[in-house]
């Protein structure tokens, strides 16, 4: 039996797909959000919020921080996942149920 069989393998899987389209979606959408809002909002977009600042730039200075916070969070997701391999296989080999 390979670890790829295995139902614990399979449910990281799928849990992995999930966050991953999850984060896609965020990205997408957030991403979207600046030229949208040109097009369709200029007045709202154009509205100073922080003195100089209008909202155009403040999103477009969120997506930089987006972009970096959603690598942070997708690191310490795949270092999570990578343990959880670890386990599943050092518990398959224990039962030896896998193929070298």
């Amino acid at each position: 039996m390979k670890p790829c069989d295995r139902d614990d393998w399979q449910e990281m899987i799928a849990k992995k797909k999930r966050f991953l389209f999850r984060m896609v979606a965020v990205f997408i959408c957030f991403y979207f959000t600046l030229p949208v809002g040109v097009i369709l909002f200029p007045s709202f977009m154009a509205h100073r919020v922080l003195s100089h600042f209008t909202v155009a730039w403040l999103v477009a200075f969120l997506q930089f921080v987006m972009v970096w916070a959603m690598g942070m969070i997708y690191y310490f997701k795949t270092v999570t996942c990578d343990r959880l391999i670890e386990k599943i296989v050092a518990r398959a080999h224990r039962t030896r149920r896998i193929v070298k």
